[in-house]
């Protein structure tokens, strides 16, 4: 039961309009009434107004921006980060960044699950340690059909916070390790073909001019470009 609401707000976020509302609650525990303030979101969405998201693709210069870090731990933010998963997950990815859907904002989600659903989420993610190094063949939703190897580190600790602004402190490897490395660079306007030396730079650059032509001129089927 909700005890009274304190606060209700309106507001624009990526052409969506939502009303997040604050509440107070009662829970009964051991016969002491403990109050436990909590918030219920409501998202309303005027379908007329929403637009598909856009996944920008390389060589987009928007990719190469600077995200800002999130400041607003509020509704916006959540509905966010459920577009960025439904992209994730559409797009058959691991892991996805804000920018790349043209946020600018220092936000990531992942699911590395077998299944599917176990998705992650990390706002302002920063690296606070990391060991050891490992070689790793990446792919990414905006560089579609190409992969490379690239060198990571094998171990991190990072350092984010949650939806709500909470601090999270989690240590990671294997492949959410560089998967979280992944979608930092992102966030800082890099890509994993930025591990490429110049040289296969000017190769995989021809290789994807090539792609894109090819599948102006016939249905894409896809094929895999590697870069060793």
């Amino acid at each position: 039961m909700y005890e009274k609401i304190t606060k209700v707000k309106f507001f624009f976020s990526s052409n969506k309009f939502y009303a997040s509302m604050r509440c107070f609650g009662k829970k009964q525990q051991h016969r002491d009434i403990i109050f436990l303030p909590f918030f219920v979101t409501l998202k309303l969405r005027f379908k007329q107004m929403e637009k598909d998201l856009e996944l920008l693709q390389f060589p987009d210069e928007r990719l190469r921006r600077v995200s800002k870090p999130v400041e607003s731990f509020d509704a916006g933010l959540m509905a966010l980060s459920d577009s960025m998963l439904r992209v994730m997950y559409e797009s058959r990815g691991i892991g996805l960044a804000a920018p790349q859907i043209n946020h600018p904002i220092r936000m990531i989600v992942i699911d590395i699950s077998e299944d599917r659903n176990s998705p992650l989420i990390f706002v302002n993610p920063k690296l606070s340690s990391f060991k050891g190094n490992v070689e790793s063949n990446e792919g990414c939703l905006s560089v579609p059909e190409i992969r490379t190897t690239v060198k990571r580190h094998e171990t991190i600790s990072l350092l984010a916070q949650n939806l709500d602004g909470a601090e999270i402190n989690i240590e990671a490897d294997d492949l959410l390790s560089i998967c979280i490395q992944h979608e930092i660079d992102h966030l800082d306007g890099k890509l994993f073909i930025d591990y490429v030396p110049s040289i296969k730079l000017q190769r995989l650059r021809k290789q994807i001019a090539k792609q894109k032509k090819q599948s102006n001129n016939q249905s894409p089927q896809g094929t895999t470009v590697s870069i060793v």
